[in-house]
């Protein structure tokens, strides 16, 4: 099956009862003719369509629809599919913004990735049957399109053909009324398939009352960050994208962040013993992350070389990425092992049993009111000492200090009028950025000499 224009047109449409479909019986016509008319199935096809989008389905909150049914792709506006706003040739689309060939379909997806890979969301069986009715003159003054949607819809659609908008008007009260649609067959199909976006993010919002215990909201986030992190982990030992381990460790971050930062309101065995365990989730993959943060970054740094001399980086990224396909190996045979994911259940049952600190009972509100005050006050001392003398180290530290200030923002940003905090995020990201853009330039420093002392018969111009 193709993607036939006459397939995303708008057209009247009806959803109709389902019907078993069996290949030996001819199917039945899906309306009664009025007298005079004669109805006659004029073709059979069928195939999967296939919704494609990022596991964040960034494209469809980009009212976007990916298409593809193995041999067209084709972008349409989710809430109107009828309206074609590209189209290639291909099995499957290019999994990344940067594989994207030039042309409308990368013009309106590649914008939206980011680092995200492309991969199928959806699949939906289609059958259709075109069925074509003619009057007593046998000519056809109405087409209609019957498409049967993986057994979870069926629909008709009445396509008048000019000059005969009374007979299809005709044709159309031989439908049932209540059984007419205002939306388009695909749409009432993707919805009918339960076919509906995850809602995903690595900021999870907290909706805790200002004068809730403390002990209770801070297990309520830590019970979160742990939820969060294992939903990807089928995404890492896939290994669809980068995103995937990029998300885990940052809520893995959080989690011992949420410890750091609020000291006493759990007992003090049970944070230290928490905040080892989430330690040691996230130190098995930074070797992986630290790969992957150098070669996704390939491109920019060879920029910085010149041109003559690019041709030398080669040796060393070929040596990354076979490093870099070792550790993905060992990170995804970790995830998948017993004992991971037994030690993950013992952390979530220890979070849910965490016991109270002597902070444990004051209102969180008070909690965050400290801690944001004395978190600035660490941050505000640590910048105004930075210089261009200052070690890398520190610089290290002051990001850091800095992502604390921010966690902390995010974490209690529903204690807090959202005008008064938009702006210090805004800004304190921006500096986040310079700072993290510092410390990767740092650490890649480090490597590619590590790298050299590794292998001193590399060519000279490596």
């Amino acid at each position: 099956m193709t993607l036939d224009p006459i397939q995303l047109r708008p057209g009247r449409c009806w959803r109709l009862p389902l019907v078993e479909s069996d290949p030996e019986i001819p199917p039945s016509p899906p309306v009664d003719v009025p007298p005079a008319f004669t109805i006659s199935l004029q073709s059979t096809d069928g195939g999967e369509l296939t919704v494609y989008d990022t596991w964040e389905w960034s494209l469809w909150a980009s009212n976007r629809l990916l298409l593809g049914d193995g041999r067209t792709l084709r972008i349409v506006e989710r809430d109107a599919p009828a309206r074609s706003l590209g189209r290639a040739v291909g099995a499957a689309p290019p999994r990344f913004a940067w594989d994207q060939p030039d042309g409308p379909l990368a013009d309106h997806i590649a914008p939206l990735l980011d680092l995200r890979a492309v991969l199928p969301v959806a699949a939906l069986r289609v059958e259709e049957h075109r069925w074509v009715i003619r009057n007593t003159d046998d000519k056809i003054v109405v087409r209609l399109l019957e498409q049967r949607w993986s057994d979870v819809a069926r629909t008709v659609q009445v396509l008048p053909l000019r000059g005969y908008a009374e007979e299809a008007k005709r044709v159309e009260q031989q439908l049932p009324k209540k059984r007419r649609q205002d939306t388009h067959p695909l749409r009432l199909a993707l919805a009918a398939a339960d076919v509906t976006p995850r809602v995903w993010t690595n900021k999870p919002p907290f909706a805790f009352a200002d004068k809730a215990p403390a002990q209770e909201a801070v297990v309520a986030m830590l019970r979160v960050m742990l939820s969060l992190a294992q939903q990807t982990e089928a995404g890492i030992i896939d290994d669809d994208d980068t995103e995937f381990l990029h998300d885990y460790r940052v809520l893995i971050r959080k989690a011992r962040s949420v410890l750091s930062l609020t000291k006493g309101v759990l007992h003090p065995d049970a944070t230290a013993d928490l905040k080892a365990s989430f330690r040691d989730l996230a130190r098995r993959t930074n070797l992986l992350r630290d790969l992957d943060v150098h070669l996704l970054e390939r491109d920019e740094q060879a920029a910085r070389v010149p041109e003559r001399l690019r041709a030398g980086l080669g040796p060393l990224f070929a040596d990354l990425e076979q490093q870099r396909a070792d550790a993905q190996a060992a990170v995804a045979q970790t995830l998948k092992s017993r004992d991971y994911q037994r030690q993950v259940a013992a952390l979530a049952r220890r979070v849910e049993r965490a016991p109270a600190g002597p902070k444990g009972d004051k209102p969180i509100r008070a909690i965050a009111d400290a801690r944001l005050r004395k978190q600035l006050g660490v941050v505000l001392k640590r910048g105004g000492a930075i210089t261009p003398q200052t070690p890398d180290e520190e610089v290290h530290e002051l990001r850091i200090d800095c992502k604390k200030l921010r966690y902390l923002l995010e974490f209690y940003r529903h204690l807090y009028p959202p005008r008064a905090l938009k702006p210090l995020v805004k800004d304190l990201k921006k500096l986040q950025d310079v700072l993290g853009t510092f410390n990767d330039r740092s650490v890649q420093q480090d490597a590619m000499l590590a790298w050299l002392d590794a292998h001193p018969d590399a060519a000279a111009p490596t």
